[in-house]
């Protein structure tokens, strides 16, 4: 059946005259890619674009409407010759933002107004009676299996301090298995009422819901939902 993802806007107001600005940095990028002329060739190549909008490193900032109450969409590339790549946000403060290089992994990060990076989190949601089906929300490197009553809010984890900000995004149906031949996927799973993650979750997916790029722009946390009875995704 095919799945489809609704990006939901619960109350459709804009607040005129608050908006968010994005620049693209390029402090670090002179230092870790200026020596090496290849590497700051592809990487002068990055575009971003916000509402139409584009951005890349050394061209002006771009400036977009702030709206605590909706699921913002924004596009990247790492050059003309890659397809763009979809990543949703949550813009919900008129504040600046800034992408800088990451040399580790030839993408970049983001920057809030203070300078550090933000950190994504995601509540997963089942709307629905769960029957025997068995449901993972992952975040990047982390998951978590979801159950009705699951209130617990994900974040990353098991990451490396070099990894972009740039999270997978993901809600599956799995089989659960301790055979790691049988079941080939595995992740860091958090686990009620346990401190320590669960470093070799093994794990096989039998139907992707969602799987999407997500870009924090805020300290609360997106909403994941997922209807059993329709199979429909809403993030809000």
């Amino acid at each position: 059946m095919k799945q489809l993802v609704i990006i939901l806007t619960i109350f459709p107001t804009i607040l005129w005259g608050q908006s968010a600005t994005f620049y693209a940095d390029t402090t670090n990028l002179w230092q870790h890619a200026g020596r090496r002329k290849h590497v700051l060739d592809r990487v002068m190549e990055m575009e971003w674009k916000i509402n139409g909008q584009v951005l890349h490193f050394g061209s002006k900032p771009i400036v977009v409407n702030a709206d605590p109450n909706s699921i913002d969409t924004l596009f990247y590339r790492r050059n003309s010759k890659t397809k763009w790549d979809t990543i949703i946000c949550n813009i919900k403060e008129p504040l600046t933002y800034k992408f800088i290089y990451n040399n580790c992994c030839n993408g970049f990060n983001v920057l809030g107004a203070n300078g550090k990076s933000i950190e994504g989190k995601v509540n997963f949601r089942l709307i629905g009676k769960q029957s025997n089906k068995t449901f993972l929300g992952t975040l990047g490197e982390a998951g978590v299996l979801i159950n009705v009553n699951a209130t617990d809010t994900l974040f990353p984890g098991c990451r490396s301090a070099m990894s972009p900000n740039i999270y997978s995004l993901s809600f599956k149906e799995v089989q659960t298995c301790n055979d790691s031949l049988l079941c080939k996927e595995q992740i860091c799973l958090f686990e009620k009422d346990k401190e320590d993650l669960n470093y070799s979750f093994n794990f096989r997916t039998i139907s992707s819901k969602v799987e999407i790029l997500f870009m924090p722009l805020s300290s609360d946390p997106i909403q994941i939902f997922y209807n059993v009875k329709s199979d429909n995704v809403t993030i809000r």
